[in-house]
This record gives structure tokens, C-alpha cells and sequence, in this order.
């Protein structure tokens, strides 16, 4: 896929502007689907129905071409579509990824580059290479991707869950290409029940525990928001209503469940990035709430014995926020190395 034969690096003004033009769509539409989700949650079935019809209206459906963003998408990653001169426009969307700063368009940028990287190297990979050697280099180059990123996501893409992007590419790989083959079918398997284990849906109630290890914590502490809204609704998950859910195990048994936890965060709270420093202290701040909110817990059902045991959680997650908050301002004085 190398650069052009006169050492050229082509740049295309055309392609600068309709990425841009991309990019405003792109967060426009994120900005008001955000909006229209939480008006939603207000309504009931009535005005839903209501808003619905509306929205069909003749001068409301011309009113969404003002959303759309025009040169959706630029790149060409179909496998079918792709030319080999289309490599040329690497060196601009490579550019443009390592500037931005708004995880939507980054996450955007991201898949449209893996997806073209895994299907041009499919399409023109030297025809010297065996079929069947090919098929290995790539389904199995992008499944070990899976797992680096998923452990470790590179500085500056923790909130776009890259890992994500990477399994959907050997799902769509294997359908198409080696839909026989069980090796694959198998790899997609692991990696597909790794992430349902680590990032439970809010209100999936069915997930395997997975406590029992405490370092799957800190593994999904590393992917952001995402990381913090699983490892919460995993410890102390909460109905619509607000209420503390306490069916995967008793309030009694929180302590003994979350304590293991702790101790390894703040054992490893030094060695970790500075996001995912920012993140653990923001998940241990959510839970301390959520244990000492006196609405998450309904309080004529709740005995005296199940109220001291949230207090003394509540009191456990502080004492290790002190703790790694010392291990901040050691970690601050020190000299640069």
C-alpha cells in the first residue's frame, strides 16, 4: 500500500472540505439525537404516538435534508469500491485522526480507517500469498488487535471503544469470506463473550459474574465512560425508579463483593494512564453516591443492619479515594525522570 512511485504524498483540498462538512453532521446529528432521547424519557406512549405522526408531515421530512450531512462518507471501504489509488488519501485522514479531540467524529474516523485497511489489504494482497494464509493474516491480525485494544486502548481513544470496531470487522470477515471456517467461528465466540461479560447493558440482568477477578475492573476503568457506566450498574445497578437492585446478590454480601475491587485499584492506581487515573476516581465518587443516596434505597423495607452496611461501603470507597488521592500528589512531586 506504499506511497506513490515519485515519493509524492497526495492532498486533496476537495477531501479536507468534505471531511469537515462530514464532521459538522456527524456532531449535529449526535447533539440533537441527545436531545430527542431525553425529551423522549419524559413522554408517555400518547405523545410518542403523537410526535411520531407529526414528524411524517411532508414540511418536517424536507426539514431533515438540512441534517444530513451531504458526502456521507468520503473514503471509499466497500470491498467492492476500492481502488488502489484510493490509499493516497491516508495521509490526510491519518492527519485528521491524531487532531481531533470529539469522540463521535474519532470514533467515525476510526472505523472507517480499519475498515479500510482490512479490506484494501484483502483485495490487493500480493496474489504470491495463499488464500488461506491471507484469510489467517488478516482475521487473526485484527482478532489480536481486539484484545490489545480491549486491554489497553491507546492514549486519546479511551471513550470510542476501538476494540468494538475491530470484532465487527472479523464478523463481517468470516460471513463473507470463511463462513466454514470453525476456528474463526470459535474466536468470534470468546471475543463477543468477553466484552458481554466486561460491558453489561444497562438493565441486563443476565449477565455471568464476573467479580470473581478482581483485574476486570480495571480493564474496563480504561475505556472512559463506557468503563465507568458498566462497572457501576455491575456493583450497584439501580431501577428506573432510582432504587438500589439488589438481585445478584444481598446488600449483606456488598462489602465482601466490592472490597477485592478496591484493594486492587488501589494497588494499581500508580501504574495506570493518567485517563484511566481520572476515571477510576470518577467511578469510585458515583458509587460512594449511590451507596450513601438516601432515594436509591427503599427505606421502610430496609433493616438497621443493611443500613450500616451501605454506610460502611460508602466509608470503604472513601478511604481509598484518600488513599490514591496521597498517590496523586506523591506522583506530583516527583521529579521528571
Amino acid at each position: 500500500m506504499g506511497a506513490a512511485a515519485d515519493q509524492t504524498v497526495w492532498f486533496y483540498p476537495e477531501l479536507a472540505r468534505d471531511l469537515e462538512e462530514v464532521r459538522k453532521g456527524v456532531l449535529l446529528k449526535a447533539e440533537r439525537d441527545s436531545e430527542r432521547i431525553y425529551l423522549l424519557t419524559a413522554l408517555g406512549a400518547p405523545e410518542i404516538a403523537i410526535l411520531a405522526n407529526n414528524s411524517a408531515e411532508p414540511f418536517n421530512l424536507l426539514c431533515l435534508f438540512k441534517e444530513i450531512s451531504l458526502s456521507w462518507i468520503v473514503l471509499p471501504r466497500a470491498y467492492e469500491l476500492l481502488e488502489k489509488q484510493h490509499c493516497r488519501c491516508l495521509p490526510y485522514y491519518l492527519r485528521y485522526m491524531l487532531k481531533e479531540k470529539n469522540p463521535r467524529f474519532l470514533k467515525v474516523i476510526s472505523r472507517i480507517l480499519i475498515e479500510f485497511f482490512g479490506n484494501f489489504a484483502k483485495k490487493f494482497m500480493d496474489e504470491d500469498i495463499d488464500s488461506q494464509r491471507a484469510a489467517d493474516i488478516l482475521f487473526y491480525g485484527y482478532s489480536t488487535l481486539f484484545w490489545k485494544n480491549l486491554r489497553d486502548p491507546p492514549h486519546g481513544f479511551e471513550d470510542i471503544a476501538l476494540f468494538d470496531i475491530y470484532l465487527n470487522w472479523t464478523q463481517a470477515f468470516w460471513k463473507r469470506f470463511d463462513a466454514g471456517r470453525e476456528d474463526m467461528e470459535k474466536m468470534i465466540g470468546c471475543m463477543s463473550d468477553v466484552k458481554r461479560k466486561l460491558f453489561l447493558r444497562p438493565g441486563n440482568n443476565t449477565g455471568p459474574e464476573v467479580s470473581n477477578d478482581p483485574s476486570w475492573l480495571q480493564v474496563v476503568l480504561r475505556h472512559g465512560q463506557l468503563g465507568i457506566g458498566a462497572a457501576v450498574e455491575y456493583l450497584l445497578p439501580v431501577h428506573s425508579d432510582g432504587t438500589l437492585k439488589t438481585h445478584r446478590y444481598s446488600i449483606r454480601d456488598l462489602p465482601g463483593k466490592i472490597w477485592p475491587l478496591l484493594r486492587t485499584l488501589k494497588e494499581q492506581y500508580p501504574a495506570e494512564s493518567y485517563r484511566t487515573r481520572e476515571s477510576t476516581r470518577k467511578f469510585l465518587i458515583i458509587l460512594k453516591h449511590r451507596c450513601l443516596d438516601p432515594d436509591a434505597v427503599t427505606l421502610n423495607q430496609e433493616t438497621a443492619q443493611e443500613r450500616f452496611i451501605r454506610f460502611r461501603t460508602a466509608a470503604l470507597i472513601q478511604d481509598v479515594l484518600k488513599s490514591i488521592s496521597r498517590s496523586e500528589a506523591d506522583h506530583s512531586r516527583r521529579p521528571p525522570s
